[in-house]
C-alpha cells in the first residue's frame, strides 16, 4: 500500500460459518459509564464489563461524551463529565474518552448523530485495531447508530442494549428516529433489559423482532460503608433512585404521610438527586414529614448499598421502569423489595414470595402493601430470605454474562434466529424459577 493511502474499511470479510466458536473480543461503546469505579451513574455497564473480563472475554470501552469547556464542567451533571480512565487501570480495564460536538435540544437536527459518528470514529477504529475486536456492543440507541456505521466499515458485528425510555430521546426529530432505527435494525441482536421495553422497541425499530430480554445483574461491594443515618424509628423504608418523573417517590411520600396517622413508628430515607429533588422536599414539608423523611442526595454506590442494608423495606414504586438494579440489590441483601406491576421489577419479583408488586400510580395500594409488610415481621424475614436466595441464584452479573456470551457467539456466527431464540432463556425469570421457589417454600 503506498504511503498515505487510506485503508478500505467498507469491505466485509468472508461470511462466517454458522456455529463458529470464535472467541468474542468486544469493543464496548457506551455514554453510560461511571466517571470512576465507585460512582453510581452507569455502573451497570462497568459491572457487566468486569464480569465479562472475569469470564475471559477481552473488552475495551469507549465512552462518548459531548464536549464541554473545562471551566464549565463543574456545572454539568456528573454523568456528563469526562471519565477518569486511570482509575480503572489497576483493575485491568481499558477505558477511553471520546468527545463530540453537540448543541442543546434539536439544534443540529439530522446532523447530530452523523456528527457524533465522525468525532468518535477514529477512536473506535484505533481501539478495534489495537485489540483486534470482532464485535461492538453499544449501550443506548445513539451509540447503537454509531456502532452500526463503525461495524459496517470494519466488517465486524454489532449488538445494542437498550436500557430505558427517554421522552426526549429523539429530540422531536423524525430524521434522528430513522437513523436510530437503522442502527438497531442492522444490529445482529438488540438486548432489552426488561420486558416493559418491548412496546418501546417496536416503535424504535418499526416492528423489527431482532431482540431478546436480558435482565441486568447486581454487584454488592465486599466492604460497604455504614449508614449515614442513625435509626430513630422502629421501621425504616429506603428508596434509592434518580429523582425524576416516573420514579414514584411522590407517591411513596404520600403513603408515608397516611401511614404516619397509624402510629407505626416509621421513617423514610431517600438516596438520590435529580430535577425533582426540591419539589419532593417541598412536598415533604407540606405533609408535615420534615422529621420523618431524610433526603441524603447522591451517594457513591457503596454508600447507597449501605443505606439499603440499614433499612427494613426497599420501596421504589416506579411507573416507568425498564429494570431497576436497585430492586435487585435490595433482594440480594435480603430485603423486602416493592415495585410495580407491569414494570421492570415484575420480571424478577414474584408477588408475595420474593417481594411485592403494587398497582402503578396508586397510593392506596402502595399504602396497603406497606402496612401489610411493616406489621408482619415474619413476612419481612421470610420474603427477604427467599429474595436473597433467588437473586444469588438467578440475578448475578455472572449469570447475565453467561447468557450474553451466548448472544455474542450467535452474533459472530451470523445466526440471527439463534440470537432471538435466546430470548426464551433470557426473558423474565418469573415463570419457571419462581414456580420452583414456590415449591421449595411450601
Amino acid at each position: 500500500m503506498r504511503m498515505g493511502a487510506k485503508k478500505n474499511y467498507s469491505k466485509k470479510p468472508a461470511p462466517h460459518v454458522a456455529g463458529s466458536s470464535r472467541m468474542p473480543r468486544v469493543l464496548i461503546l457506551s455514554s453510560l459509564f461511571p466517571i470512576e469505579p465507585h460512582a453510581k451513574d452507569g455502573n451497570f455497564v462497568f459491572h457487566q464489563m468486569v464480569a465479562l473480563q472475569k469470564q475471559n472475554i477481552a473488552c475495551t470501552v469507549v465512552v462518548p461524551k459531548p464536549w464541554t469547556p473545562a471551566l464549565l464542567r463543574g456545572r454539568f451533571p456528573r454523568h456528563r463529565r469526562p471519565i477518569d480512565c486511570d482509575s480503572f487501570k489497576p483493575m485491568g480495564l481499558e477505558v477511553k474518552n471520546a468527545t463530540f460536538f453537540a448543541l442543546p435540544g434539536d439544534w443540529l437536527g439530522r446532523l447530530a448523530l452523523p456528527s457524533m459518528f465522525r468525532s468518535v470514529w477514529p477512536i473506535i477504529r484505533t481501539a478495534v485495531e489495537a485489540m483486534n475486536a470482532n464485535l461492538i456492543h453499544a449501550h443506548g440507541e445513539h451509540c447503537g447508530y454509531v456502532a452500526s456505521l463503525a461495524a459496517a466499515r470494519l466488517g465486524i458485528e454489532s449488538v445494542v442494549t437498550i436500557h430505558g425510555i427517554s421522552s426526549n430521546r429523539y429530540g422531536g426529530s423524525s430524521h434522528m428516529h430513522l437513523q436510530i432505527q437503522h442502527g438497531v435494525r442492522t444490529a445482529s441482536c438488540v438486548i432489552l433489559v426488561g420486558s416493559p421495553l418491548k412496546r418501546h422497541y417496536q416503535f424504535v425499530s418499526g416492528g423489527h423482532d431482532n431482540y431478546v430480554v436480558l435482565t441486568n445483574g447486581f454487584a454488592i461491594p465486599e466492604h460497604p460503608s455504614r449508614s449515614k443515618v442513625p435509626r430513630r424509628r422502629q421501621h425504616r423504608i429506603v428508596a434509592v433512585s434518580n429523582l425524576h418523573e416516573g420514579k414514584g417517590i411522590d407517591l411513596l411520600i404520600r403513603s408515608v404521610a397516611e401511614l404516619k396517622k397509624r402510629d407505626l413508628g416509621l421513617e423514610l430515607v431517600i438516596v438520590g438527586d435529580g430535577e425533582a429533588f426540591n419539589r419532593l422536599k417541598m412536598l415533604t414539608a407540606e405533609l408535615d414529614l420534615a422529621s420523618d423523611v431524610i433526603f441524603l442526595g447522591y451517594l457513591p454506590h457503596p454508600e447507597a448499598i449501605a443505606e439499603i442494608k440499614a433499612g427494613d423495606v426497599f420501596c421504589l414504586p416506579s411507573w416507568r421502569e425498564a429494570c431497576s438494579i436497585a430492586h435487585i440489590e435490595a433482594m440480594a441483601l435480603g430485603k423486602v423489595a416493592i415495585g410495580c406491576h407491569s414494570q421492570g421489577p415484575s420480571d424478577y419479583i414474584c408477588d408475595g414470595e420474593t417481594g411485592y408488586l403494587v398497582q402503578p400510580k396508586n397510593v392506596d395500594d402502595l399504602m396497603r402493601v406497606l402496612f401489610q409488610v411493616l406489621t408482619d415481621r415474619d413476612a419481612i424475614e421470610s420474603v427477604g430470605r427467599a429474595a436473597r436466595e433467588f437473586a444469588s441464584r438467578q440475578l448475578t452479573w455472572d449469570v447475565n454474562v453467561s447468557k450474553l456470551k451466548e448472544i455474542y457467539a450467535a452474533a459472530l456466527a451470523k445466526d440471527i434466529a439463534r440470537c432471538t431464540d435466546l430470548g426464551g432463556k433470557a426473558k423474565s425469570f418469573d415463570s419457571e424459577q419462581h414456580t420452583v421457589l414456590s415449591e421449595q417454600n411450601k
